[in-house]
């Protein structure tokens, strides 16, 4: 800036170049960083050269797109996993902080999985990617037990029958929406 009459940079002879450098810093909360540009090597007939005003260098925020991994699960009863995923910015896990979450639920059956805190930091923006992935609570195995028994010889069989074990929560027999029966059967002799 500062030429007189018509000049113009195309116009005045000038030759060289300008150094121009900003402070050191990579991340968004840090800037802007000022930008100085020096007269380095610049040189024209009619004119001298000094630096002049700075000018700010801003770093945006950066997007990293989280996917969580599929086919995530638990048996029924167990406690959550830690949710794993993967991310199109190369970041690794370290980089986060926080945890994707799952939506509430406790029973048999498929839960969305939600970004939660999970957080790259203030250098990112955080998203989650568009394809719902989902958690899935598989079913408990509970034990059919068989109940010990005894007959006089000679005498015919009595009813064989069987408890179950293995519930989770508060969860028992009576509660938790069984159906049929054991099939309870015993080494012939």
């Amino acid at each position: 800036s500062g030429f007189q009459f018509s000049d113009d940079a195309t116009n005045s002879s000038i030759t060289g170049a300008a150094t121009c450098s900003r402070i050191a810093g990579e991340t968004v909360l840090d800037g802007p960083y000022t930008i100085t540009c020096l007269p380095g090597t610049l040189s024209a007939p009619n004119y001298v050269f000094a630096t002049g005003s700075t000018a700010d260098f801003t770093i945006t925020v950066a997007t990293v797109t989280v996917t969580p991994d599929s086919d995530q699960s638990k048996v029924y009863g167990a406690s959550d996993p830690a949710l794993a995923f993967s991310n199109d910015a190369g970041l690794v896990p370290a980089d986060f902080s926080g945890a994707l979450a799952r939506a509430s639920g406790e029973n048999v059956g498929a839960y969305a999985i939600s970004l939660g805190t999970l957080s790259a930091g203030s250098n990112y923006t955080t998203l989650l990617a568009a394809s719902p992935v989902t958690f899935a609570i598989t079913p408990a195995t509970l034990a059919v037990n068989a109940v010990a028994n005894s007959k006089v010889f000679g005498t015919s069989d009595p009813a064989l029958s069987a408890t179950l074990s293995g519930f989770q929560f508060s969860d028992t027999a009576t509660d938790s929406s069984i159906t049929g029966s054991a099939s309870c059967s015993r080494a012939t002799g």
